[in-house]
């Protein structure tokens, strides 16, 4: 699987399985192939973000009623995942299941694919790893929303449990800390009591301000394991 074409050539066939087999058992479509994978696309390249169905229409042409039909299967096929938003936006936010398949339906030399940012690499990658530990720990009650500011382009994610609510805010570098300290703050506000965490690629451990810590992105796995 390390190898690049090896790799491509699975997530291919996992693909092809699913579209072609395990998602016209749970919907009565006669979309071709083709039009389902370009659908899958398109949802790759809105990961991280809000699900638009407007744009995944206008670009795959598929109808708003058969989308609100397809969309709903997909979630159900533990491919993709719609988190519920707080904050000042109440559109949820979309999120694949597998980070492999995102990443290889989104591509890097089609047109139109964003370029890597915290929205489409960092905070999927934090989400698939985080949302892990409550699947398997039922007894903690947890719940996973995303957190969104007007002030901010970056997403959060939301952790709340009986022991009180964490955020967490993706940053690739350094010079995307200080917004997410300022972004970090107004959650504490919002959530009294709560805890943050910027966490970034790279080896920090360190206090920021109160209640908000600045994490490398092993510490935090380390700290979930």
């Amino acid at each position: 699987m390390r190898d690049a074409s090896i790799r491509a050539q699975r997530f291919e066939t996992q693909i092809n399985t699913i579209v072609e087999r395990d998602l016209r058992l749970l919907v009565e479509t006669t979309l071709p192939f083709r039009t389902l994978r370009e659908l899958l696309v398109g949802l790759a390249r809105q990961a991280g973000g809000p699900l638009e169905a407007a744009e995944l229409q206008r670009t795959t042409r598929i109808s708003l009623p058969t989308l609100r039909r397809l969309i709903p299967a997909l979630e159900a096929l533990f491919m993709i995942r719609l988190v519920p938003s707080e904050g000042d936006y109440t559109k949820p936010l979309l999120f694949f299941e597998d980070i492999g398949e995102q990443r290889y339906l989104r591509g890097k030399s089609v047109p139109g694919a964003a370029a890597d940012t915290e929205t489409n690499t960092l905070l999927p990658f934090l989400y698939h790893h985080l949302r892990v530990q409550f699947h398997y720990r039922p007894e903690l009650q947890g719940e996973i929303f995303v957190y969104r500011d007007r002030k901010s382009t970056i997403p959060a994610l939301g952790l709340r449990c009986g022991y009180g609510v964490l955020g967490v805010f993706p940053a690739l570098g350094e010079d995307r800390v200080g917004e997410q300290v300022l972004t970090a703050k107004r959650f504490l506000e919002r959530y009294r009591g709560a805890r943050a965490w910027i966490v970034t690629p790279d080896d920090h451990d360190q206090i920021l301000a109160p209640g908000i810590r600045w994490l490398g992105l092993g510490r935090v796995l380390g700290s979930t394991a």
